[in-house]
C-alpha cells in the first residue's frame, strides 16, 4: 500500500501547506510544525520533507520555530543549514531559525513511490 493511499489526510495537508507557502508567501515560507507518526521516526522523513520545500521552491528565504526542548528538530535544522536567529513570542516563547537558499540547493523534482522506496506494503 502507497503511503498516499494509507495516509490521504496527511499527504493532502502536507500539500496543502506547501501550496500555500508557494502562492501566499513568495518572500519567505515559514512553517511552524511538522509532524511524523511515531512508527516512522528516525527514518529521515522530517529532514527529507524540509529539505524538499527547499529545493521545490523558488523562495530563497525559509524560516522555522520549534520549542526548546525540541533538540531533534533544532538538529535537523542547523543540519540543512538553518541559523539560530533568538526566541519569538509564539505559543509562549519558540526559537526562531532561517536559512538562506544558495544557488546550488536548485535540485530537480522527481516523485518517488515512497512506500517502494521504504519497504512499506
Amino acid at each position: 500500500m502507497e503511503i498516499r493511499q494509507a495516509f490521504p489526510n496527511e499527504i493532502g495537508a502536507i500539500m496543502t501547506v506547501i501550496e500555500s507557502a508557494r502562492t501566499a508567501l513568495a518572500e519567505a515560507i515559514t512553517f511552524h510544525r511538522i509532524a511524523v507518526l511515531s512508527e516512522f521516526t528516525g527514518q529521515g522523513i522530517a529532514q527529507t520533507f524540509i529539505q524538499g520545500l527547499i529545493e521545490g521552491t523558488d523562495a530563497h528565504d525559509f524560516r522555522c520555530d520549534t520549542h526548546e526542548k525540541n533538540t531533534v528538530m533544532q538538529h535537523i535544522l542547523e543540519k540543512l543549514g538553518y541559523v539560530y536567529c533568538g526566541k519569538v513570542p509564539i505559543d509562549g516563547e519558540r526559537l526562531a531559525y532561517q536559512k538562506i537558499k544558495t544557488k546550488r540547493e536548485k535540485a530537480f523534482y522527481q516523485e518517488l513511490d515512497e512506500a517502494a522506496h521504504h519497504g512499506i506494503h
